[in-house]
C-alpha cells in the first residue's frame, strides 16, 4: 500500500515515468440510506467499500431514469413513482457493487384536523381525528404532539384536559407536515 514513481532512462539520458498507487483491495460493497423517495423528492444513499481501508470511489446507476435518478454523489431524485434498483460500483474493482431497492411515493403535502379550537374542563375527554392529504399518501400516520402536557395530553388524537390553561395539540405527518 502506497505510492511509488516509475521512472526509465535511456542511454542518451531520455526519461519516462509513471506514477503507481497501490491500494487495498475492494471485497465488497454496501449502500446505506433510506428505501424511499417523495415524488420531486431527494435522498441521499451513501455507499462504503469494504475494507474500511479500501478506496471509496463509486459510480451509481439506476435500473429506470425514467422512476428515479442517481447522482454521481448517491442522491437519488423520484421521477415517477413506482420502484427502481440503484446500484453502487466500485471504480477500482468493477465486480464489486451492491444493489439498494428504492420506492418512489407519494408524500403527504398536507393534514386536516377534525377541529381547529378546544374548550374542556379538567379531566375531560375529546378525540381529535387527523385527515392527511393527498388520499394516496404513502404514510398516512400522525404523530401527536402537546405544547403543554400539564395543561392537556393528548394520545392517538385523543385529548385529556389535565388542569386549566392553554395548550396546542399538534398532528405531524412522516414528511414534517402539521396542523394544530
Amino acid at each position: 500500500l502506497g505510492d511509488a514513481v516509475i521512472t526509465a532512462k535511456t542511454h542518451n539520458g531520455k526519461a519516462a515515468t509513471c506514477a503507481i498507487k497501490v491500494v487495498m483491495a475492494t471485497e465488497s460493497v454496501e449502500i446505506t440510506g433510506k428505501g424511499e423517495v417523495e415524488l420531486k423528492g431527494k435522498v441521499q444513499l451513501t455507499a462504503s467499500a469494504l475494507p474500511a481501508d479500501a478506496l471509496q470511489e463509486f459510480m451509481w446507476s439506476t435500473s429506470n431514469y425514467k422512476v428515479a435518478t442517481v447522482s454521481q454523489t448517491g442522491v437519488v431524485t423520484g421521477v415517477k413513482l413506482g420502484t427502481v434498483t440503484i446500484t453502487a460500483t466500485s471504480n477500482h474493482d468493477k465486480t464489486k457493487y451492491n444493489r439498494f431497492t428504492v420506492a418512489v411515493i407519494t408524500g403527504a403535502s398536507g393534514v386536516r384536523l377534525s377541529s381547529t379550537r378546544l374548550v374542556m374542563k379538567p379531566e375531560e375527554m375529546k378525540t381529535l381525528t387527523a385527515a392527511v392529504s393527498p388520499w394516496n399518501a404513502a404514510h398516512k400516520e400522525v404523530t401527536w404532539t402537546s405544547s403543554n402536557e400539564g395543561v392537556a395530553t393528548v394520545a392517538n388524537g385523543v385529548v385529556t384536559a389535565v388542569a386549566l390553561g392553554d395548550a396546542v395539540i399538534t398532528a405531524k405527518t412522516h414528511n414534517g407536515k402539521a396542523a394544530t
